[in-house]
Parts: C-alpha cells; structure tokens; sequence
C-alpha cells in the first residue's frame, strides 16, 4: 500500500475534487464526519466547515489531505469496514484519532484508492495538530495497516536511499543532456518526472515511490536541474506511479495467465460431474440427507396442492347446457320485465284516480259555497 499525503488550504477546491468525477470512473462518498454514504452537499458543508475553524487559528491550512492506494489486484478486495479500519490506524499513527474526517473512494482505471480528509484543529485545544514528522508517521501506519487487513507487505519508505542516490548521481554526470539522462535513468527502471511547490522535479522507482531528484544528485541544486531539463517534457509525479502500477498489473495478470496455461486439463470424471451439475442431475452430486427430505416433502405438498384444487374445480358446462341456461335467464328477465311494465301502469292507474277524487270533493265544495 502506498500512502502519501500532506496538510493543505483551499477548501472549495478541495471539495470540488473529491466529488467531481473527471477521469475517475466511479466515486463513492464512504464517510463525512461519521455519517456513511452522505451526500454532496452535506460533504461541501463540512469541508467549509473546517476551514472557518482554521480562519481562528494562525494557519489557513485546515486539512490533512492522504490517499490511500493498496496493491494492484488488492484495492478489489477492501470493504467499507477495510476502508475505515485503515483509517483508523492512519489516524492514531499522525496523531488524528477523534478528529472529524472525509473518506471518498475513486476508481480509475479498474484501480480505487481513497481520500482521507482530516480536519486538523483541535477543538479540544483550540490549536491545530503539528504536522512535523507527519511522512515517518504515515509510513509507520503502512506496515500496521497492511498486516490489519492481510495484505501483501510492501518494503519500507525508501529502503535503497543510499543506493539510488550513488546510482543516480552516476547516471547525471554521465548524461551529456536533459534527455540521455531521462533515457538511461528509464532503462535503469527510474522516470524522471514533473513535482510540484519545493520539489519541482521527482524520480520514481520501479515500486512506484518517488524521491525527490535534487536530493538524489551529489553536488547539484535546483537551478542546475532546471537548466539541463528545462526543454524536456515531463510526465507528472503522479502520471509516473500510474504508469508503474499499470506496468505492475499487466506482469501480474500475465503470471496468471502462464499459470492457468501449466495447468493440466481436467479429468475426466471432473468433466463428467460438471457436465451432469449443468444438467442439473440431482445423482451428480451427494445431495444432504435433511436437504432431501425437505425437498421431497415440498414435492409432496405441491402435488396435495394440485389434487386438492383439480377435486374442487366445476365441471365446464357443455354447449347445450349453456344455452338452455342463456333462454332461461332471458325468459327470466322478460318475465320480470313484464311485471315491472304491469305495476307501473297500475301505480299510474291508482295515482289518476286519486287525482280526480281530489277534484270532485273540491267541486262539491264550491257548490255547498254557492248555496250559502
């Protein structure tokens, strides 16, 4: 696993960064402050929130900004859980433990890695946590996490320093320009690359770790560098460690390859098995005893099932009988159709003679009127 970082400023950047998909194929919000799997905007907040906290101190370098990088094929393998779990050991080596934190993961190139963003002021304090000897105290965590979650122990932080120095020095003044020394330093198994802020230029080895140039050149300084390189075009520091890992991958995926090649075919009493599991011959394999009595006693209840439901199902009634039913109900309704129409007319009858006795009592009435 390679672990680099450093504190740093700037926290809209920073958040734009960590969510902006660019040449990432995907992004995952892992943890913001303790809430899993947060959104944007909630990560934004927070990262603007730490740096108002910064704005009272004497610093504006509010973060810890590390990325965590496992070992090709190794990256596939980390949970969530691993994910934490690293960051946790990363936290209590650099002297972060209980601090608020970001953990965003990106995949480039099949590849994921992770951001952990830490705030660096102290609440508890009021101060911001030192950052001296924060590189020795990120490579002690490597170790600590690697053995954590299984993983393949890489060698120590610059464990040839000595070596690439007397090598490199070499290869500078046997160059004659900027590009012999690029040229042989690339066959030795070095790139030259591009850094940034105090370490404009940087070396990295064929493990992916990169040093910086001038301290590895005997009797030179920066300008000097600058001079001889100054028409060469650099890949950046981080180009040439994912070019190393690729390069590191494809070794990787071609020893796999040679061994699945030395590999003897199958038997064939493997191939027979396989074949009669595709099948899916129960014979094939030994199927467990409480497993098969269950499953025959589900093929039992599905059969009661169907009997039980073919006993209670009407026989389809034949042609004739259909029809014979259809003139029934028409017979039927035009029969109650009839005694409908016969007691409207008689409720009509009843209602046209109330309607005239009305009128003769009011007739006899105006008559009793008139005689008196």
């Amino acid at each position: 696993m390679v672990i680099t970082g450093d504190i740093r400023s700037n926290a809209d950047q920073l958040a734009d960064y960590l969510v902006k998909l660019k040449d990432n194929s995907h992004i995952e919000i892992l943890e913001v402050d303790g809430r899993d799997f947060a959104s944007k905007e909630y990560l934004k907040q927070t990262i603007k929130s730490m740096a108002l906290n910064a704005e009272l101190t004497k610093t504006d370098k509010a973060f810890l900004h590390v990325q965590l990088s496992p070992a090709y094929g190794e990256d596939k393998k980390m949970s969530p859980d691993d994910w934490h779990r690293a960051a946790d050991i990363l936290a209590k080596e650099t002297g972060y433990e209980g601090q608020r934190r970001v953990i965003v993961l990106h995949t480039k190139k099949d590849r994921t890695h992770a951001h952990v963003v830490y705030e660096r002021c102290n609440h508890a304090t009021g101060k911001m946590i030192d950052n001296k000897h924060s590189r020795l105290k990120m490579d002690n965590a490597r170790p600590l996490i690697e053995k954590a979650l299984g993983h393949k122990a890489t060698p120590r932080r610059n464990p040839q320093r000595p070596e690439i120095k007397i090598a490199v020095t070499k290869l500078w003044n046997e160059a004659k320009t900027g590009a012999d020394f690029i040229k042989t330093a690339r066959k030795s198994g070095y790139i030259i690359a591009e850094g940034t802020g105090k370490r404009p230029f940087m070396i990295v080895d064929e493990n992916g770790r990169a040093f910086d140039l001038v301290r590895q050149i005997d009797g030179v300084r920066t300008k000097d560098v600058r001079e001889r390189l100054r028409n060469e075009k650099l890949l950046t520091d981080k180009q040439a460690i994912e070019l190393i890992h690729e390069k590191a991958g494809k070794n990787s995926g071609k020893q796999d390859q040679q061994k699945n090649e030395h590999k003897p075919p199958p038997s064939p009493e493997a191939f027979k098995k396989a074949s009669a599991f595709a099948a899916n011959r129960v014979d094939a394999l030994s199927e467990d005893p409480a497993m098969a009595a269950k499953r025959q006693n589900e093929e039992k209840f599905a059969a009661f099932k169907a009997d039980s439901k073919k006993a209670t199902k009407q026989p389809e009634p034949s042609p004739s009988q259909s029809q014979t039913a259809k003139e029934n109900a028409a017979k039927d309704f035009a029969e109650n159709k009839a005694d409908s129409i016969d007691n409207k007319a008689s409720r009509e009858e009843k209602k046209r003679k109330l309607i005239d006795e009305q009128k003769r009592k009011q007739q006899i009435m105006q008559q009793h009127k008139r005689k008196r």
